[in-house]
Parts: structure tokens; sequence; C-alpha cells
């Protein structure tokens, strides 16, 4: 792989994959000598900065016209039983395994060994793991330090003391910024309690308990792989932390990607699909992390500000290093932000995606920062810690408990986030019905519909927290848990250590035809099963209704039977 201004170029090798195979050749077309070295980075990026340029106008940058074309050849394609054309990416550099995207989900390449030559910071990275400056890569000795290891996951530090392998993020504040006095100065003027997020009970509302499976599909996916040295500015690290954050706000439903026109497999994807609705009228559905982009927007569902309101809440977007260099000036920095609009008070979640810190801002009777501690959201030790789970006698939890306890900082986000909310709405607003006639209406609202009643009042918020759009056409009533030691047949979750089909059945609302169903959750390969009603394919979308993406590395399988 080759990284250029955020973006992966990915080339597949089908010859030896090894560090005395591949990994040599590689190395041996960098120059050693620093003045060689510097003409061949310089050729480098110039060819990858041309390449992201016709990349961008012939492939990113999509004008209605050439999606009508686009729309077009799909579907003669699919009249005449064709081989799909080749995507438009593929003639810019035939080696090329897929499209250069800045979101790259590992997920799905057979190689026991990838190689990352980073244009950017200049660094060589082996495995997403070791790393070697891209000007001191010692000819031999890297190789035998794997060689003398004897294991994959092994390196010999003795023999390649040149290497490291710890990640690292540009610092939030740069040495010598004049402005870091004077926000530690905001901080240290409040007056600051420390709060420690506790749930009262194990219950959780049903859309929450969706989206916290959601959330531990996302984590058991490889987006967040290569997320540890990204710069907290960029448009990868915005796109996964508008991501998390969706999730955690609820602000996503489901779609089937089979149901638009595109093909999203990474080696045929163009970046993007497209909807042709009854009226014959296209509407633009960028892939997460592509980049593809209408003329007229940008790229992505995030804000480009790092800074930003997000459904009434303050965020502010930080390296994860800045929570151990500079977390007091972050805080001072955002408050003042805050204080610069709102007279009230506020929250604010400072977040890394790894970890964030929760906090609220009262203005009176004195000016108080309630805060909390460092609390983990998105580690990168999951898989780690999700072992330990597995061997800690958490077997004999449920499958709830296990994703409360996997994922007990997410949990928490979602009720710091939710709590602000209802303190953005009416505490009244009980309507002139009584509450189960409204319940009963919800179960027929779109998803736009149903958004918009949980900003009506509280009561409605609890209402729509008991159940929630999935997709379009489909909502969620209601989980019926599966009894002990009962089997989902037909579905299975090949890469959760927590099986989502265990949590129960969820029963779902076909809005268009009036029908119920019920269904599992799984994200694994399906098993057929006699008289099944359907299995498809579902995954998330988020962002507005002008910038939307579905996160195609995220299917959901749902195995729907008729109630």
């Amino acid at each position: 792989m080759v990284l250029h201004k955020g973006r992966y170029f990915v080339y597949y090798s089908r010859s030896e994959g090894y560090p005395t195979g591949l990994g040599k050749h590689i190395v041996s077309k960098i120059p050693q000598e620093l003045g060689r070295y510097s003409i061949w980075l310089e050729r480098e990026r110039t060819r990858y900065e041309k390449l992201s340029q016709q990349l961008e106008s012939k492939v990113l940058t999509v004008s209605p016209k050439r999606m009508q074309l686009f729309v077009d050849q799909e579907q003669r394609d699919r009249d005449q039983c064709a081989v799909h054309t080749l995507p438009p990416w593929k003639p810019l550099d035939w080696q090329l395994h897929e499209l250069p995207t800045a979101v790259w989900d590992s997920r799905g390449i057979a190689a026991d060994w990838t190689y990352l030559v980073d244009l950017d910071s200049q660094r060589f990275v082996i495995n997403n793991w070791i790393i070697f400056d891209l000007c001191n890569i010692p000819r031999h000795r890297w190789t035998e330090a794997f060689s003398s290891a004897g294991q994959i996951d092994e390196f010999s530090f003795t023999l390649g003391p040149e290497a490291s392998d710890e990640m690292s993020q540009p610092r939030y504040f740069a040495n010598g910024n004049q402005r870091l006095d004077c926000y530690v100065s905001v901080y240290q003027r409040h007056a600051v309690s420390w709060v420690n997020p506790r749930r009262i009970d194990d219950s959780l509302p049903l859309r929450q308990l969706f989206t916290l499976a959601i959330f531990h599909h996302f984590m058991a996916s490889e987006l967040l792989d290569y997320l540890p040295a990204t710069p907290h500015d960029s448009f990868a690290f915005r796109e996964v932390a508008y991501a998390v954050l969706s999730l955690a706000t609820g602000n996503f439903y489901f779609d089937e990607p089979a149901g638009y026109i595109g093909d999203y497999a990474r080696e045929e994807s163009t970046g993007f699909l497209v909807d042709v609705n009854d009226e014959g009228d296209n509407s633009f559905m960028p892939i997460f992390g592509a980049g593809c982009h209408m003329e007229s927007e940008e790229p992505g569902s995030s804000p480009s500000e790092l800074v930003f309101w997000f459904h009434g809440v303050l965020i502010s977007l930080i390296p994860d290093n800045a929570f151990d260099l500079d977390l007091e000036a972050v805080i001072g920095k955002a408050v003042s932000f805050g204080r610069a609009i709102r007279t009230d008070d506020f929250q604010i979640v400072i977040f890394s995606i790894q970890n964030a810190v929760l906090l609220e801002v009262c203005h009176a009777p004195v000016a108080v920062i309630r805060r909390s501690d460092i609390i983990p959201i998105c580690g990168m030790d999951f898989e780690e810690q999700r072992s330990h789970d597995e061997s800690d006698g958490t077997d004999d939890c449920s499958t709830v408990d296990r994703l409360l306890s996997a994922h007990s900082g997410f949990v928490a986000l979602q009720d710091f986030v939710t709590i602000a909310s209802r303190r953005n709405v009416s505490r009244f607003g009980r309507g002139r019905l009584p509450t189960e006639i409204y319940a009963n209406i919800l179960k027929y609202c779109d998803v736009e519909t149903h958004n918009q009643c949980a900003k009506v009042s509280r009561i409605f918020q609890t209402l729509c927290s008991a159940q929630f759009p999935f997709s379009r056409s489909l909502n969620i009533l209601k989980l019926q848990p599966c009894s002990p030691n009962s089997q989902a047949q037909g579905l299975y979750d090949m890469w959760l250590s927590i099986r989502l089909a265990e949590l129960g059945n969820f029963h779902f609302y076909d809005t268009s035809d009036g029908v119920s169903y019920q269904s599992p959750l799984a994200v694994g390969p399906y098993v057929r099963v006699a008289h099944e009603n359907m299995v498809g394919t579902w995954c998330p979308i988020i962002g507005n209704a002008t910038r939307p993406s579905i996160l195609t590395q995220l299917p959901l399988r749902l195995l729907l039977r008729k109630l």
C-alpha cells in the first residue's frame, strides 16, 4: 500500500509476501543515500499527486450527467446479463487492487503480510505494527529480525533497533502556540468537579440496545486498524468519528445496497451507488470513506470543522495524545467556543475516537465544569479485552450483560447525549390524546417523521426510543429474547465473539404492506433454511439528506419470517 495525502493506494501481489520476498523487493526500490532518497521521495509524491488529481476529476467528482450515464450502463449490463464494465479508477493505474480510499478496511484482503509506504509521514510499516523511517531501513537486518523470531507476530528489536512499534499522531497544540496558556487559564477559572458516569440499572431502551449491537459490529470491523496514526484533522478521522457519534446518537437507518444501482464489492466499486425511484429520479449515495461527492457538495458526511454542534452537544475532535499532553487546554478551548454561542448550560464531548471526556458547563450561580475522567470508547486493545472477557467466566452472563461490559464507555456516551437531548426539549407536550395512541401512531412513521417526533418533548423521546425505524419501510417494535441455550437457525456471526443472534428476535413492522416479521441479527454468511421469507444484507446510512454515506463495511444479515 502507498499512503499519499491521507488516501490508500492498494496493490495486491500473488507472489511470495514474506519479508524475504515481497518486502525485500519493496525496500530495494527505496534509496539509502540521503540525496537519492530525497529525489525518490519527490518523484513518488509527484506521481501520486497526479494520480490523485485524475482520481478526483474522473472518479470522485460526480455530475448529474455522469450519474445518469452510470445508471444507464449498469441497467444495460443487467438486462443483457453482461460482464460489468471496468470501474473508472482501473485505467488510471492498472495495478490498483481497489478504489483508493481514505478509510481503508483491511478485511477481505487475503494476505498474511501487508506493507505500507507512507509518503506523508515518511514511514515504512509492516503489518500495521513494525515501523521504520523510510530513509532508515536496514537492508538485511530487518528481514532477519522477523525470521529469527520465528512467528508472524514477533520481531527482534535487538536485530532491528531502528524499528518502533508505537504509532504517533501530531500534537494538537504545536510547540510555542501562544493560545495554549490562555486556554489553560479558561479551564482553571472554572470550579471543576469530577463525575463518574454510572448506570442505575442494566436495562436499556430498545433503540439503545440495538445501537449497542451495531456498535459491537463496528468494533469487530477493521475500519479502526490504521486509525491511531491518522491526523485528527484528516478526512478519514473526521468520517470515522462522525460514524461513531452517529451510532451513539441513533442518527442512522439501514437500507439494502442490493436495491441500488452499482456494485459495492471492493474490487469493482466505483465509490458510490445510485437509488432510482419510481419516477426515474436519481439519488446519489456515496460509500463511506470513498470520498465520492456531487459537484456541488463536499465529500463525506462529517462537518469540516473540528469543533461543532451535534444533536445539541458540542463535539471537539482531538488526537488521542492530547489527553496526556494538553487536556486542560483542550477543554478550555472547547468551553470558550461554547460560551461564545450559548449563555445557558451546555454539554461537551472531547473526542479522539479511542477515548472521550464528557463535560457539562454550568453558568450559575458560579462557573462550573462537571467532567468525567478519560473514558475508553473505541479502544485499540478491543481484541485483547474481548479475549479476556471470553476466558474469565462471562460466558454465564447474558448477551446484553456482555455487550454492556465490553462497551461500557460507548454506553456512557449514549447516556450522556441522551440526557443532553432531553434537556433541550420540552418537559411537557403530552398532546391531546392518550400516550398509547401516539405510541401506536409512531409504528407507522418513516425515518424523518420519527426523528422530528423525538424533538417534540421528553415523553415523545421516550416513545421513540421504545420503537424506531430500522429502514425506510421497516420499523422495529420490540425484542423477543432468546430462550436459554436456543440457537438462531440459519444465521451465525463469523467475526463476533458476542453473537448478536443470541439477543433474540427483533419484531419488524413493514409500513408499506402492513406485514409483521421477526428476525435475529447476524453479520456473517448465512445458511439457507426451509420456509424462509427473505435473507437480505443491510447496511447503515449516516449523514443528513444532502450528504449521506452508506457503510457497506458493516453488513447486517436479516432472516425475516412472517409473524
